[in-house]
């Protein structure tokens, strides 16, 4: 407006134009569907990985990590991460002070402990859901070094993520031997239909948000207090069973690392 310049800079560098554009893209991520359905959710616990004894595809010796972490991402909600650098002793069964079995979510800092939460709230205790305790997981993880991973063949990157290569190979998995063709993350898909399946079972907003770490979502008044553990296994027991959302599963696989 001065005149000292003889054209507008933003306008000129195209500043504006991508802006556009980028709010253009993510008013249609927006409008995606994040989330399974059941039909792809049966596509997927019918595949091999859950259907054929000890299947692994070549050069990805994951363990049995192939077969318990999608199970866990579908049973808690819980991020591709969490799950994949859990320790034994994060798998905390029932006792005389707990009755709950339930996942430790980094519950407790400790020293020395170099893995990373996406924040302070993600930090929490997850029940473990009737159908992974009936499949064997406890016992699975009984059989494992009391001081190790609970999936030992999964290493950190160099940026210290354990669940790099699994997420990398699960997605062509899916893509490749499964077939499957959806608008869903490979792995954080599993997060979206776990919050999708709770809605459509009647359970508490306040309770999933507390169980996927979302706890401090909503009012001020979600701050205060904590969720019990009771509570949460209460109601994580409507969630869906994968027969109910998604299809027959066969029997769980032995026990095995």
């Amino acid at each position: 407006r001065m005149g000292h310049l003889s054209e507008n800079p933003v306008i000129a560098g195209g500043v504006s134009r991508d802006a556009a554009k980028a709010a253009t893209k993510g008013a249609a991520r927006n409008t995606k569907r994040r989330d399974y359905t059941r039909e792809e959710l049966g596509q997927i616990f019918r595949s091999p990985v859950f259907t054929q004894k000890d299947w692994a595809p070549p050069r990805a010796d994951f363990g049995r990590a192939w077969y318990w972490l999608p199970m866990l991402m579908y049973y808690t909600g819980a991020r591709r991460e969490e799950l994949a650098q859990l320790r034994v002793a994060d798998v905390r069964p029932a006792t005389a002070q707990e009755p709950v079995p339930h996942l430790s979510i980094l519950e407790v800092e400790e020293e020395g402990d170099d893995r990373g939460e996406k924040k302070p709230g993600s930090r929490r205790a997850i029940p473990l859901h009737p159908d992974l305790i009936e499949r064997g997981f406890l016992e699975y993880v009984s059989g494992l070094p009391p001081q190790g991973q609970v999936f030992p063949k999964l290493t950190p990157s160099p940026s210290g993520f354990y669940s790099v290569n699994f997420g990398k190979r699960w997605g062509s998995y899916l893509r490749d031997v499964v077939g499957l063709e959806s608008p869903a993350h490979p792995a954080h898909g599993f997060r979206h239909t776990f919050k999708t399946l709770c809605r459509e079972a009647g359970i508490p907003e306040d309770v999933h948000d507390a169980i996927t770490g979302h706890a401090g979502a909503g009012s001020v008044a979600r701050g205060y207090g904590r969720m019990p553990l009771s509570r949460m296994a209460k109601e994580l027991a409507k969630l869906p069973s994968i027969q109910q959302a998604g299809g027959a599963l066969p029997s769980p696989p032995e026990v095995a690392s």
